[in-house]
């Protein structure tokens, strides 16, 4: 719920949900291609408010993931992905 609010978006469970919605279907490849009319910087501020608010809940480890698990703060997630490296990163 959450999330749905934060980035103004529904995550859709059951395909029931989705009749009578006007529903546009885009492939990865057309995320991954999608080119933003927003100047540099502009683009570079939306990420971060972005990634910040996507990691404001999940910073200090509170709750728990879909699988009932506890979650991690951010920094062991960050962490686990550069391994041993991580000094040097």
């Amino acid at each position: 719920k959450k999330f749905e609010e934060a980035f103004c978006v529904k995550i859709i469970s059951d395909k029931k949900e989705l009749k009578g919605r006007d529903i546009h279907k885009i492939t990865g490849r057309d995320l991954f291609y999608f080119k933003s009319p927003e100047d540099k910087k502009t683009k570079i501020d939306n990420q971060k408010d972005l990634i910040k608010t996507l990691f404001q809940s999940y910073n200090e480890g509170n709750g728990v993931d879909v699988y009932d698990k506890p979650v991690e703060d951010m920094c062991s997630a960050i962490d686990a992905s550069l391994g041993e490296e991580k000094s040097t990163a």
